[in-house]
């Protein structure tokens, strides 16, 4: 399709907090590590073209994340990233944008598109969640809203069988504490200190 690919650490997967001392949770790889990678997964991927020149404007913590962390991450990552497109003038020019993530992260976005903090929503693989933004001006100010025009749809998919959905119902806790269960750390990290993660720009959306 020819279509720029944009690497936003900010989507990334859902992890719970780390169990202390056990290390901490793998950083993703930049874009210019993975344009490096796709050649040797396969040559097809040849024509993938992933924008080196993108930074991401959001990294997760390797220290994982709560039901309110991740929450928070999503809501606030998704406002920096609609800020960047709606200011930076070499994305101006985009009128749809496709964000590829995992399901915890998608909930979480939309949730917050739709103000909506519990809204009931189970997402499958590869399936299509379609948002249209409205804006509307009260007193001289505009303000954007979302409307869902579908959400986690499977509708374009031949194979309906093996969605494997995922809700947040779906979490696993601790039957003591009641708090989701605890990742591990990567091997060899635990000596290792916490580094930078949250928002890399600066931004009036936080």
């Amino acid at each position: 399709m020819s279509l720029p690919i944009y690497i936003e650490h900010g989507l990334s997967e859902w992890y719970s907090p780390v169990t202390p001392s056990t290390g901490l949770l793998p950083r993703p790889k930049s874009a210019i590590e993975l344009r490096a990678m796709l050649p040797e997964i396969s040559l097809s991927w040849n024509t993938v073209e992933i924008d080196p020149t993108w930074s991401s404007i959001w990294l997760p913590p390797r220290k994982g994340e709560d039901l309110e962390q991740i929450h928070a991450r999503m809501s606030d990552a998704l406002s920096c990233l609609i800020h960047q497109i709606d200011t930076r003038p070499d994305m101006r020019h985009h009128k749809h944008i496709l964000l590829l993530s995992h399901a915890a992260p998608i909930i979480a976005m939309c949730r917050h598109l739709l103000a909506q903090r519990n809204l009931p929503l189970r997402v499958g693989c590869c399936t299509l969640s379609q948002f249209s933004r409205k804006r509307d001006v009260t007193g001289g100010q505009e303000a954007s809203r979302w409307e869902a025009l579908s959400l986690a749809s499977c509708a374009h998919l031949t194979d309906k069988a093996s969605l494997r959905d995922w809700g947040f119902e779906d979490i696993v806790t601790d039957d003591i504490t009641g708090e989701v269960v605890h990742e591990i750390g990567v091997p060899g990290t635990e000596g290792e200190e916490e580094d930078t993660f949250g928002p890399q720009i600066y931004s009036s959306m936080l």
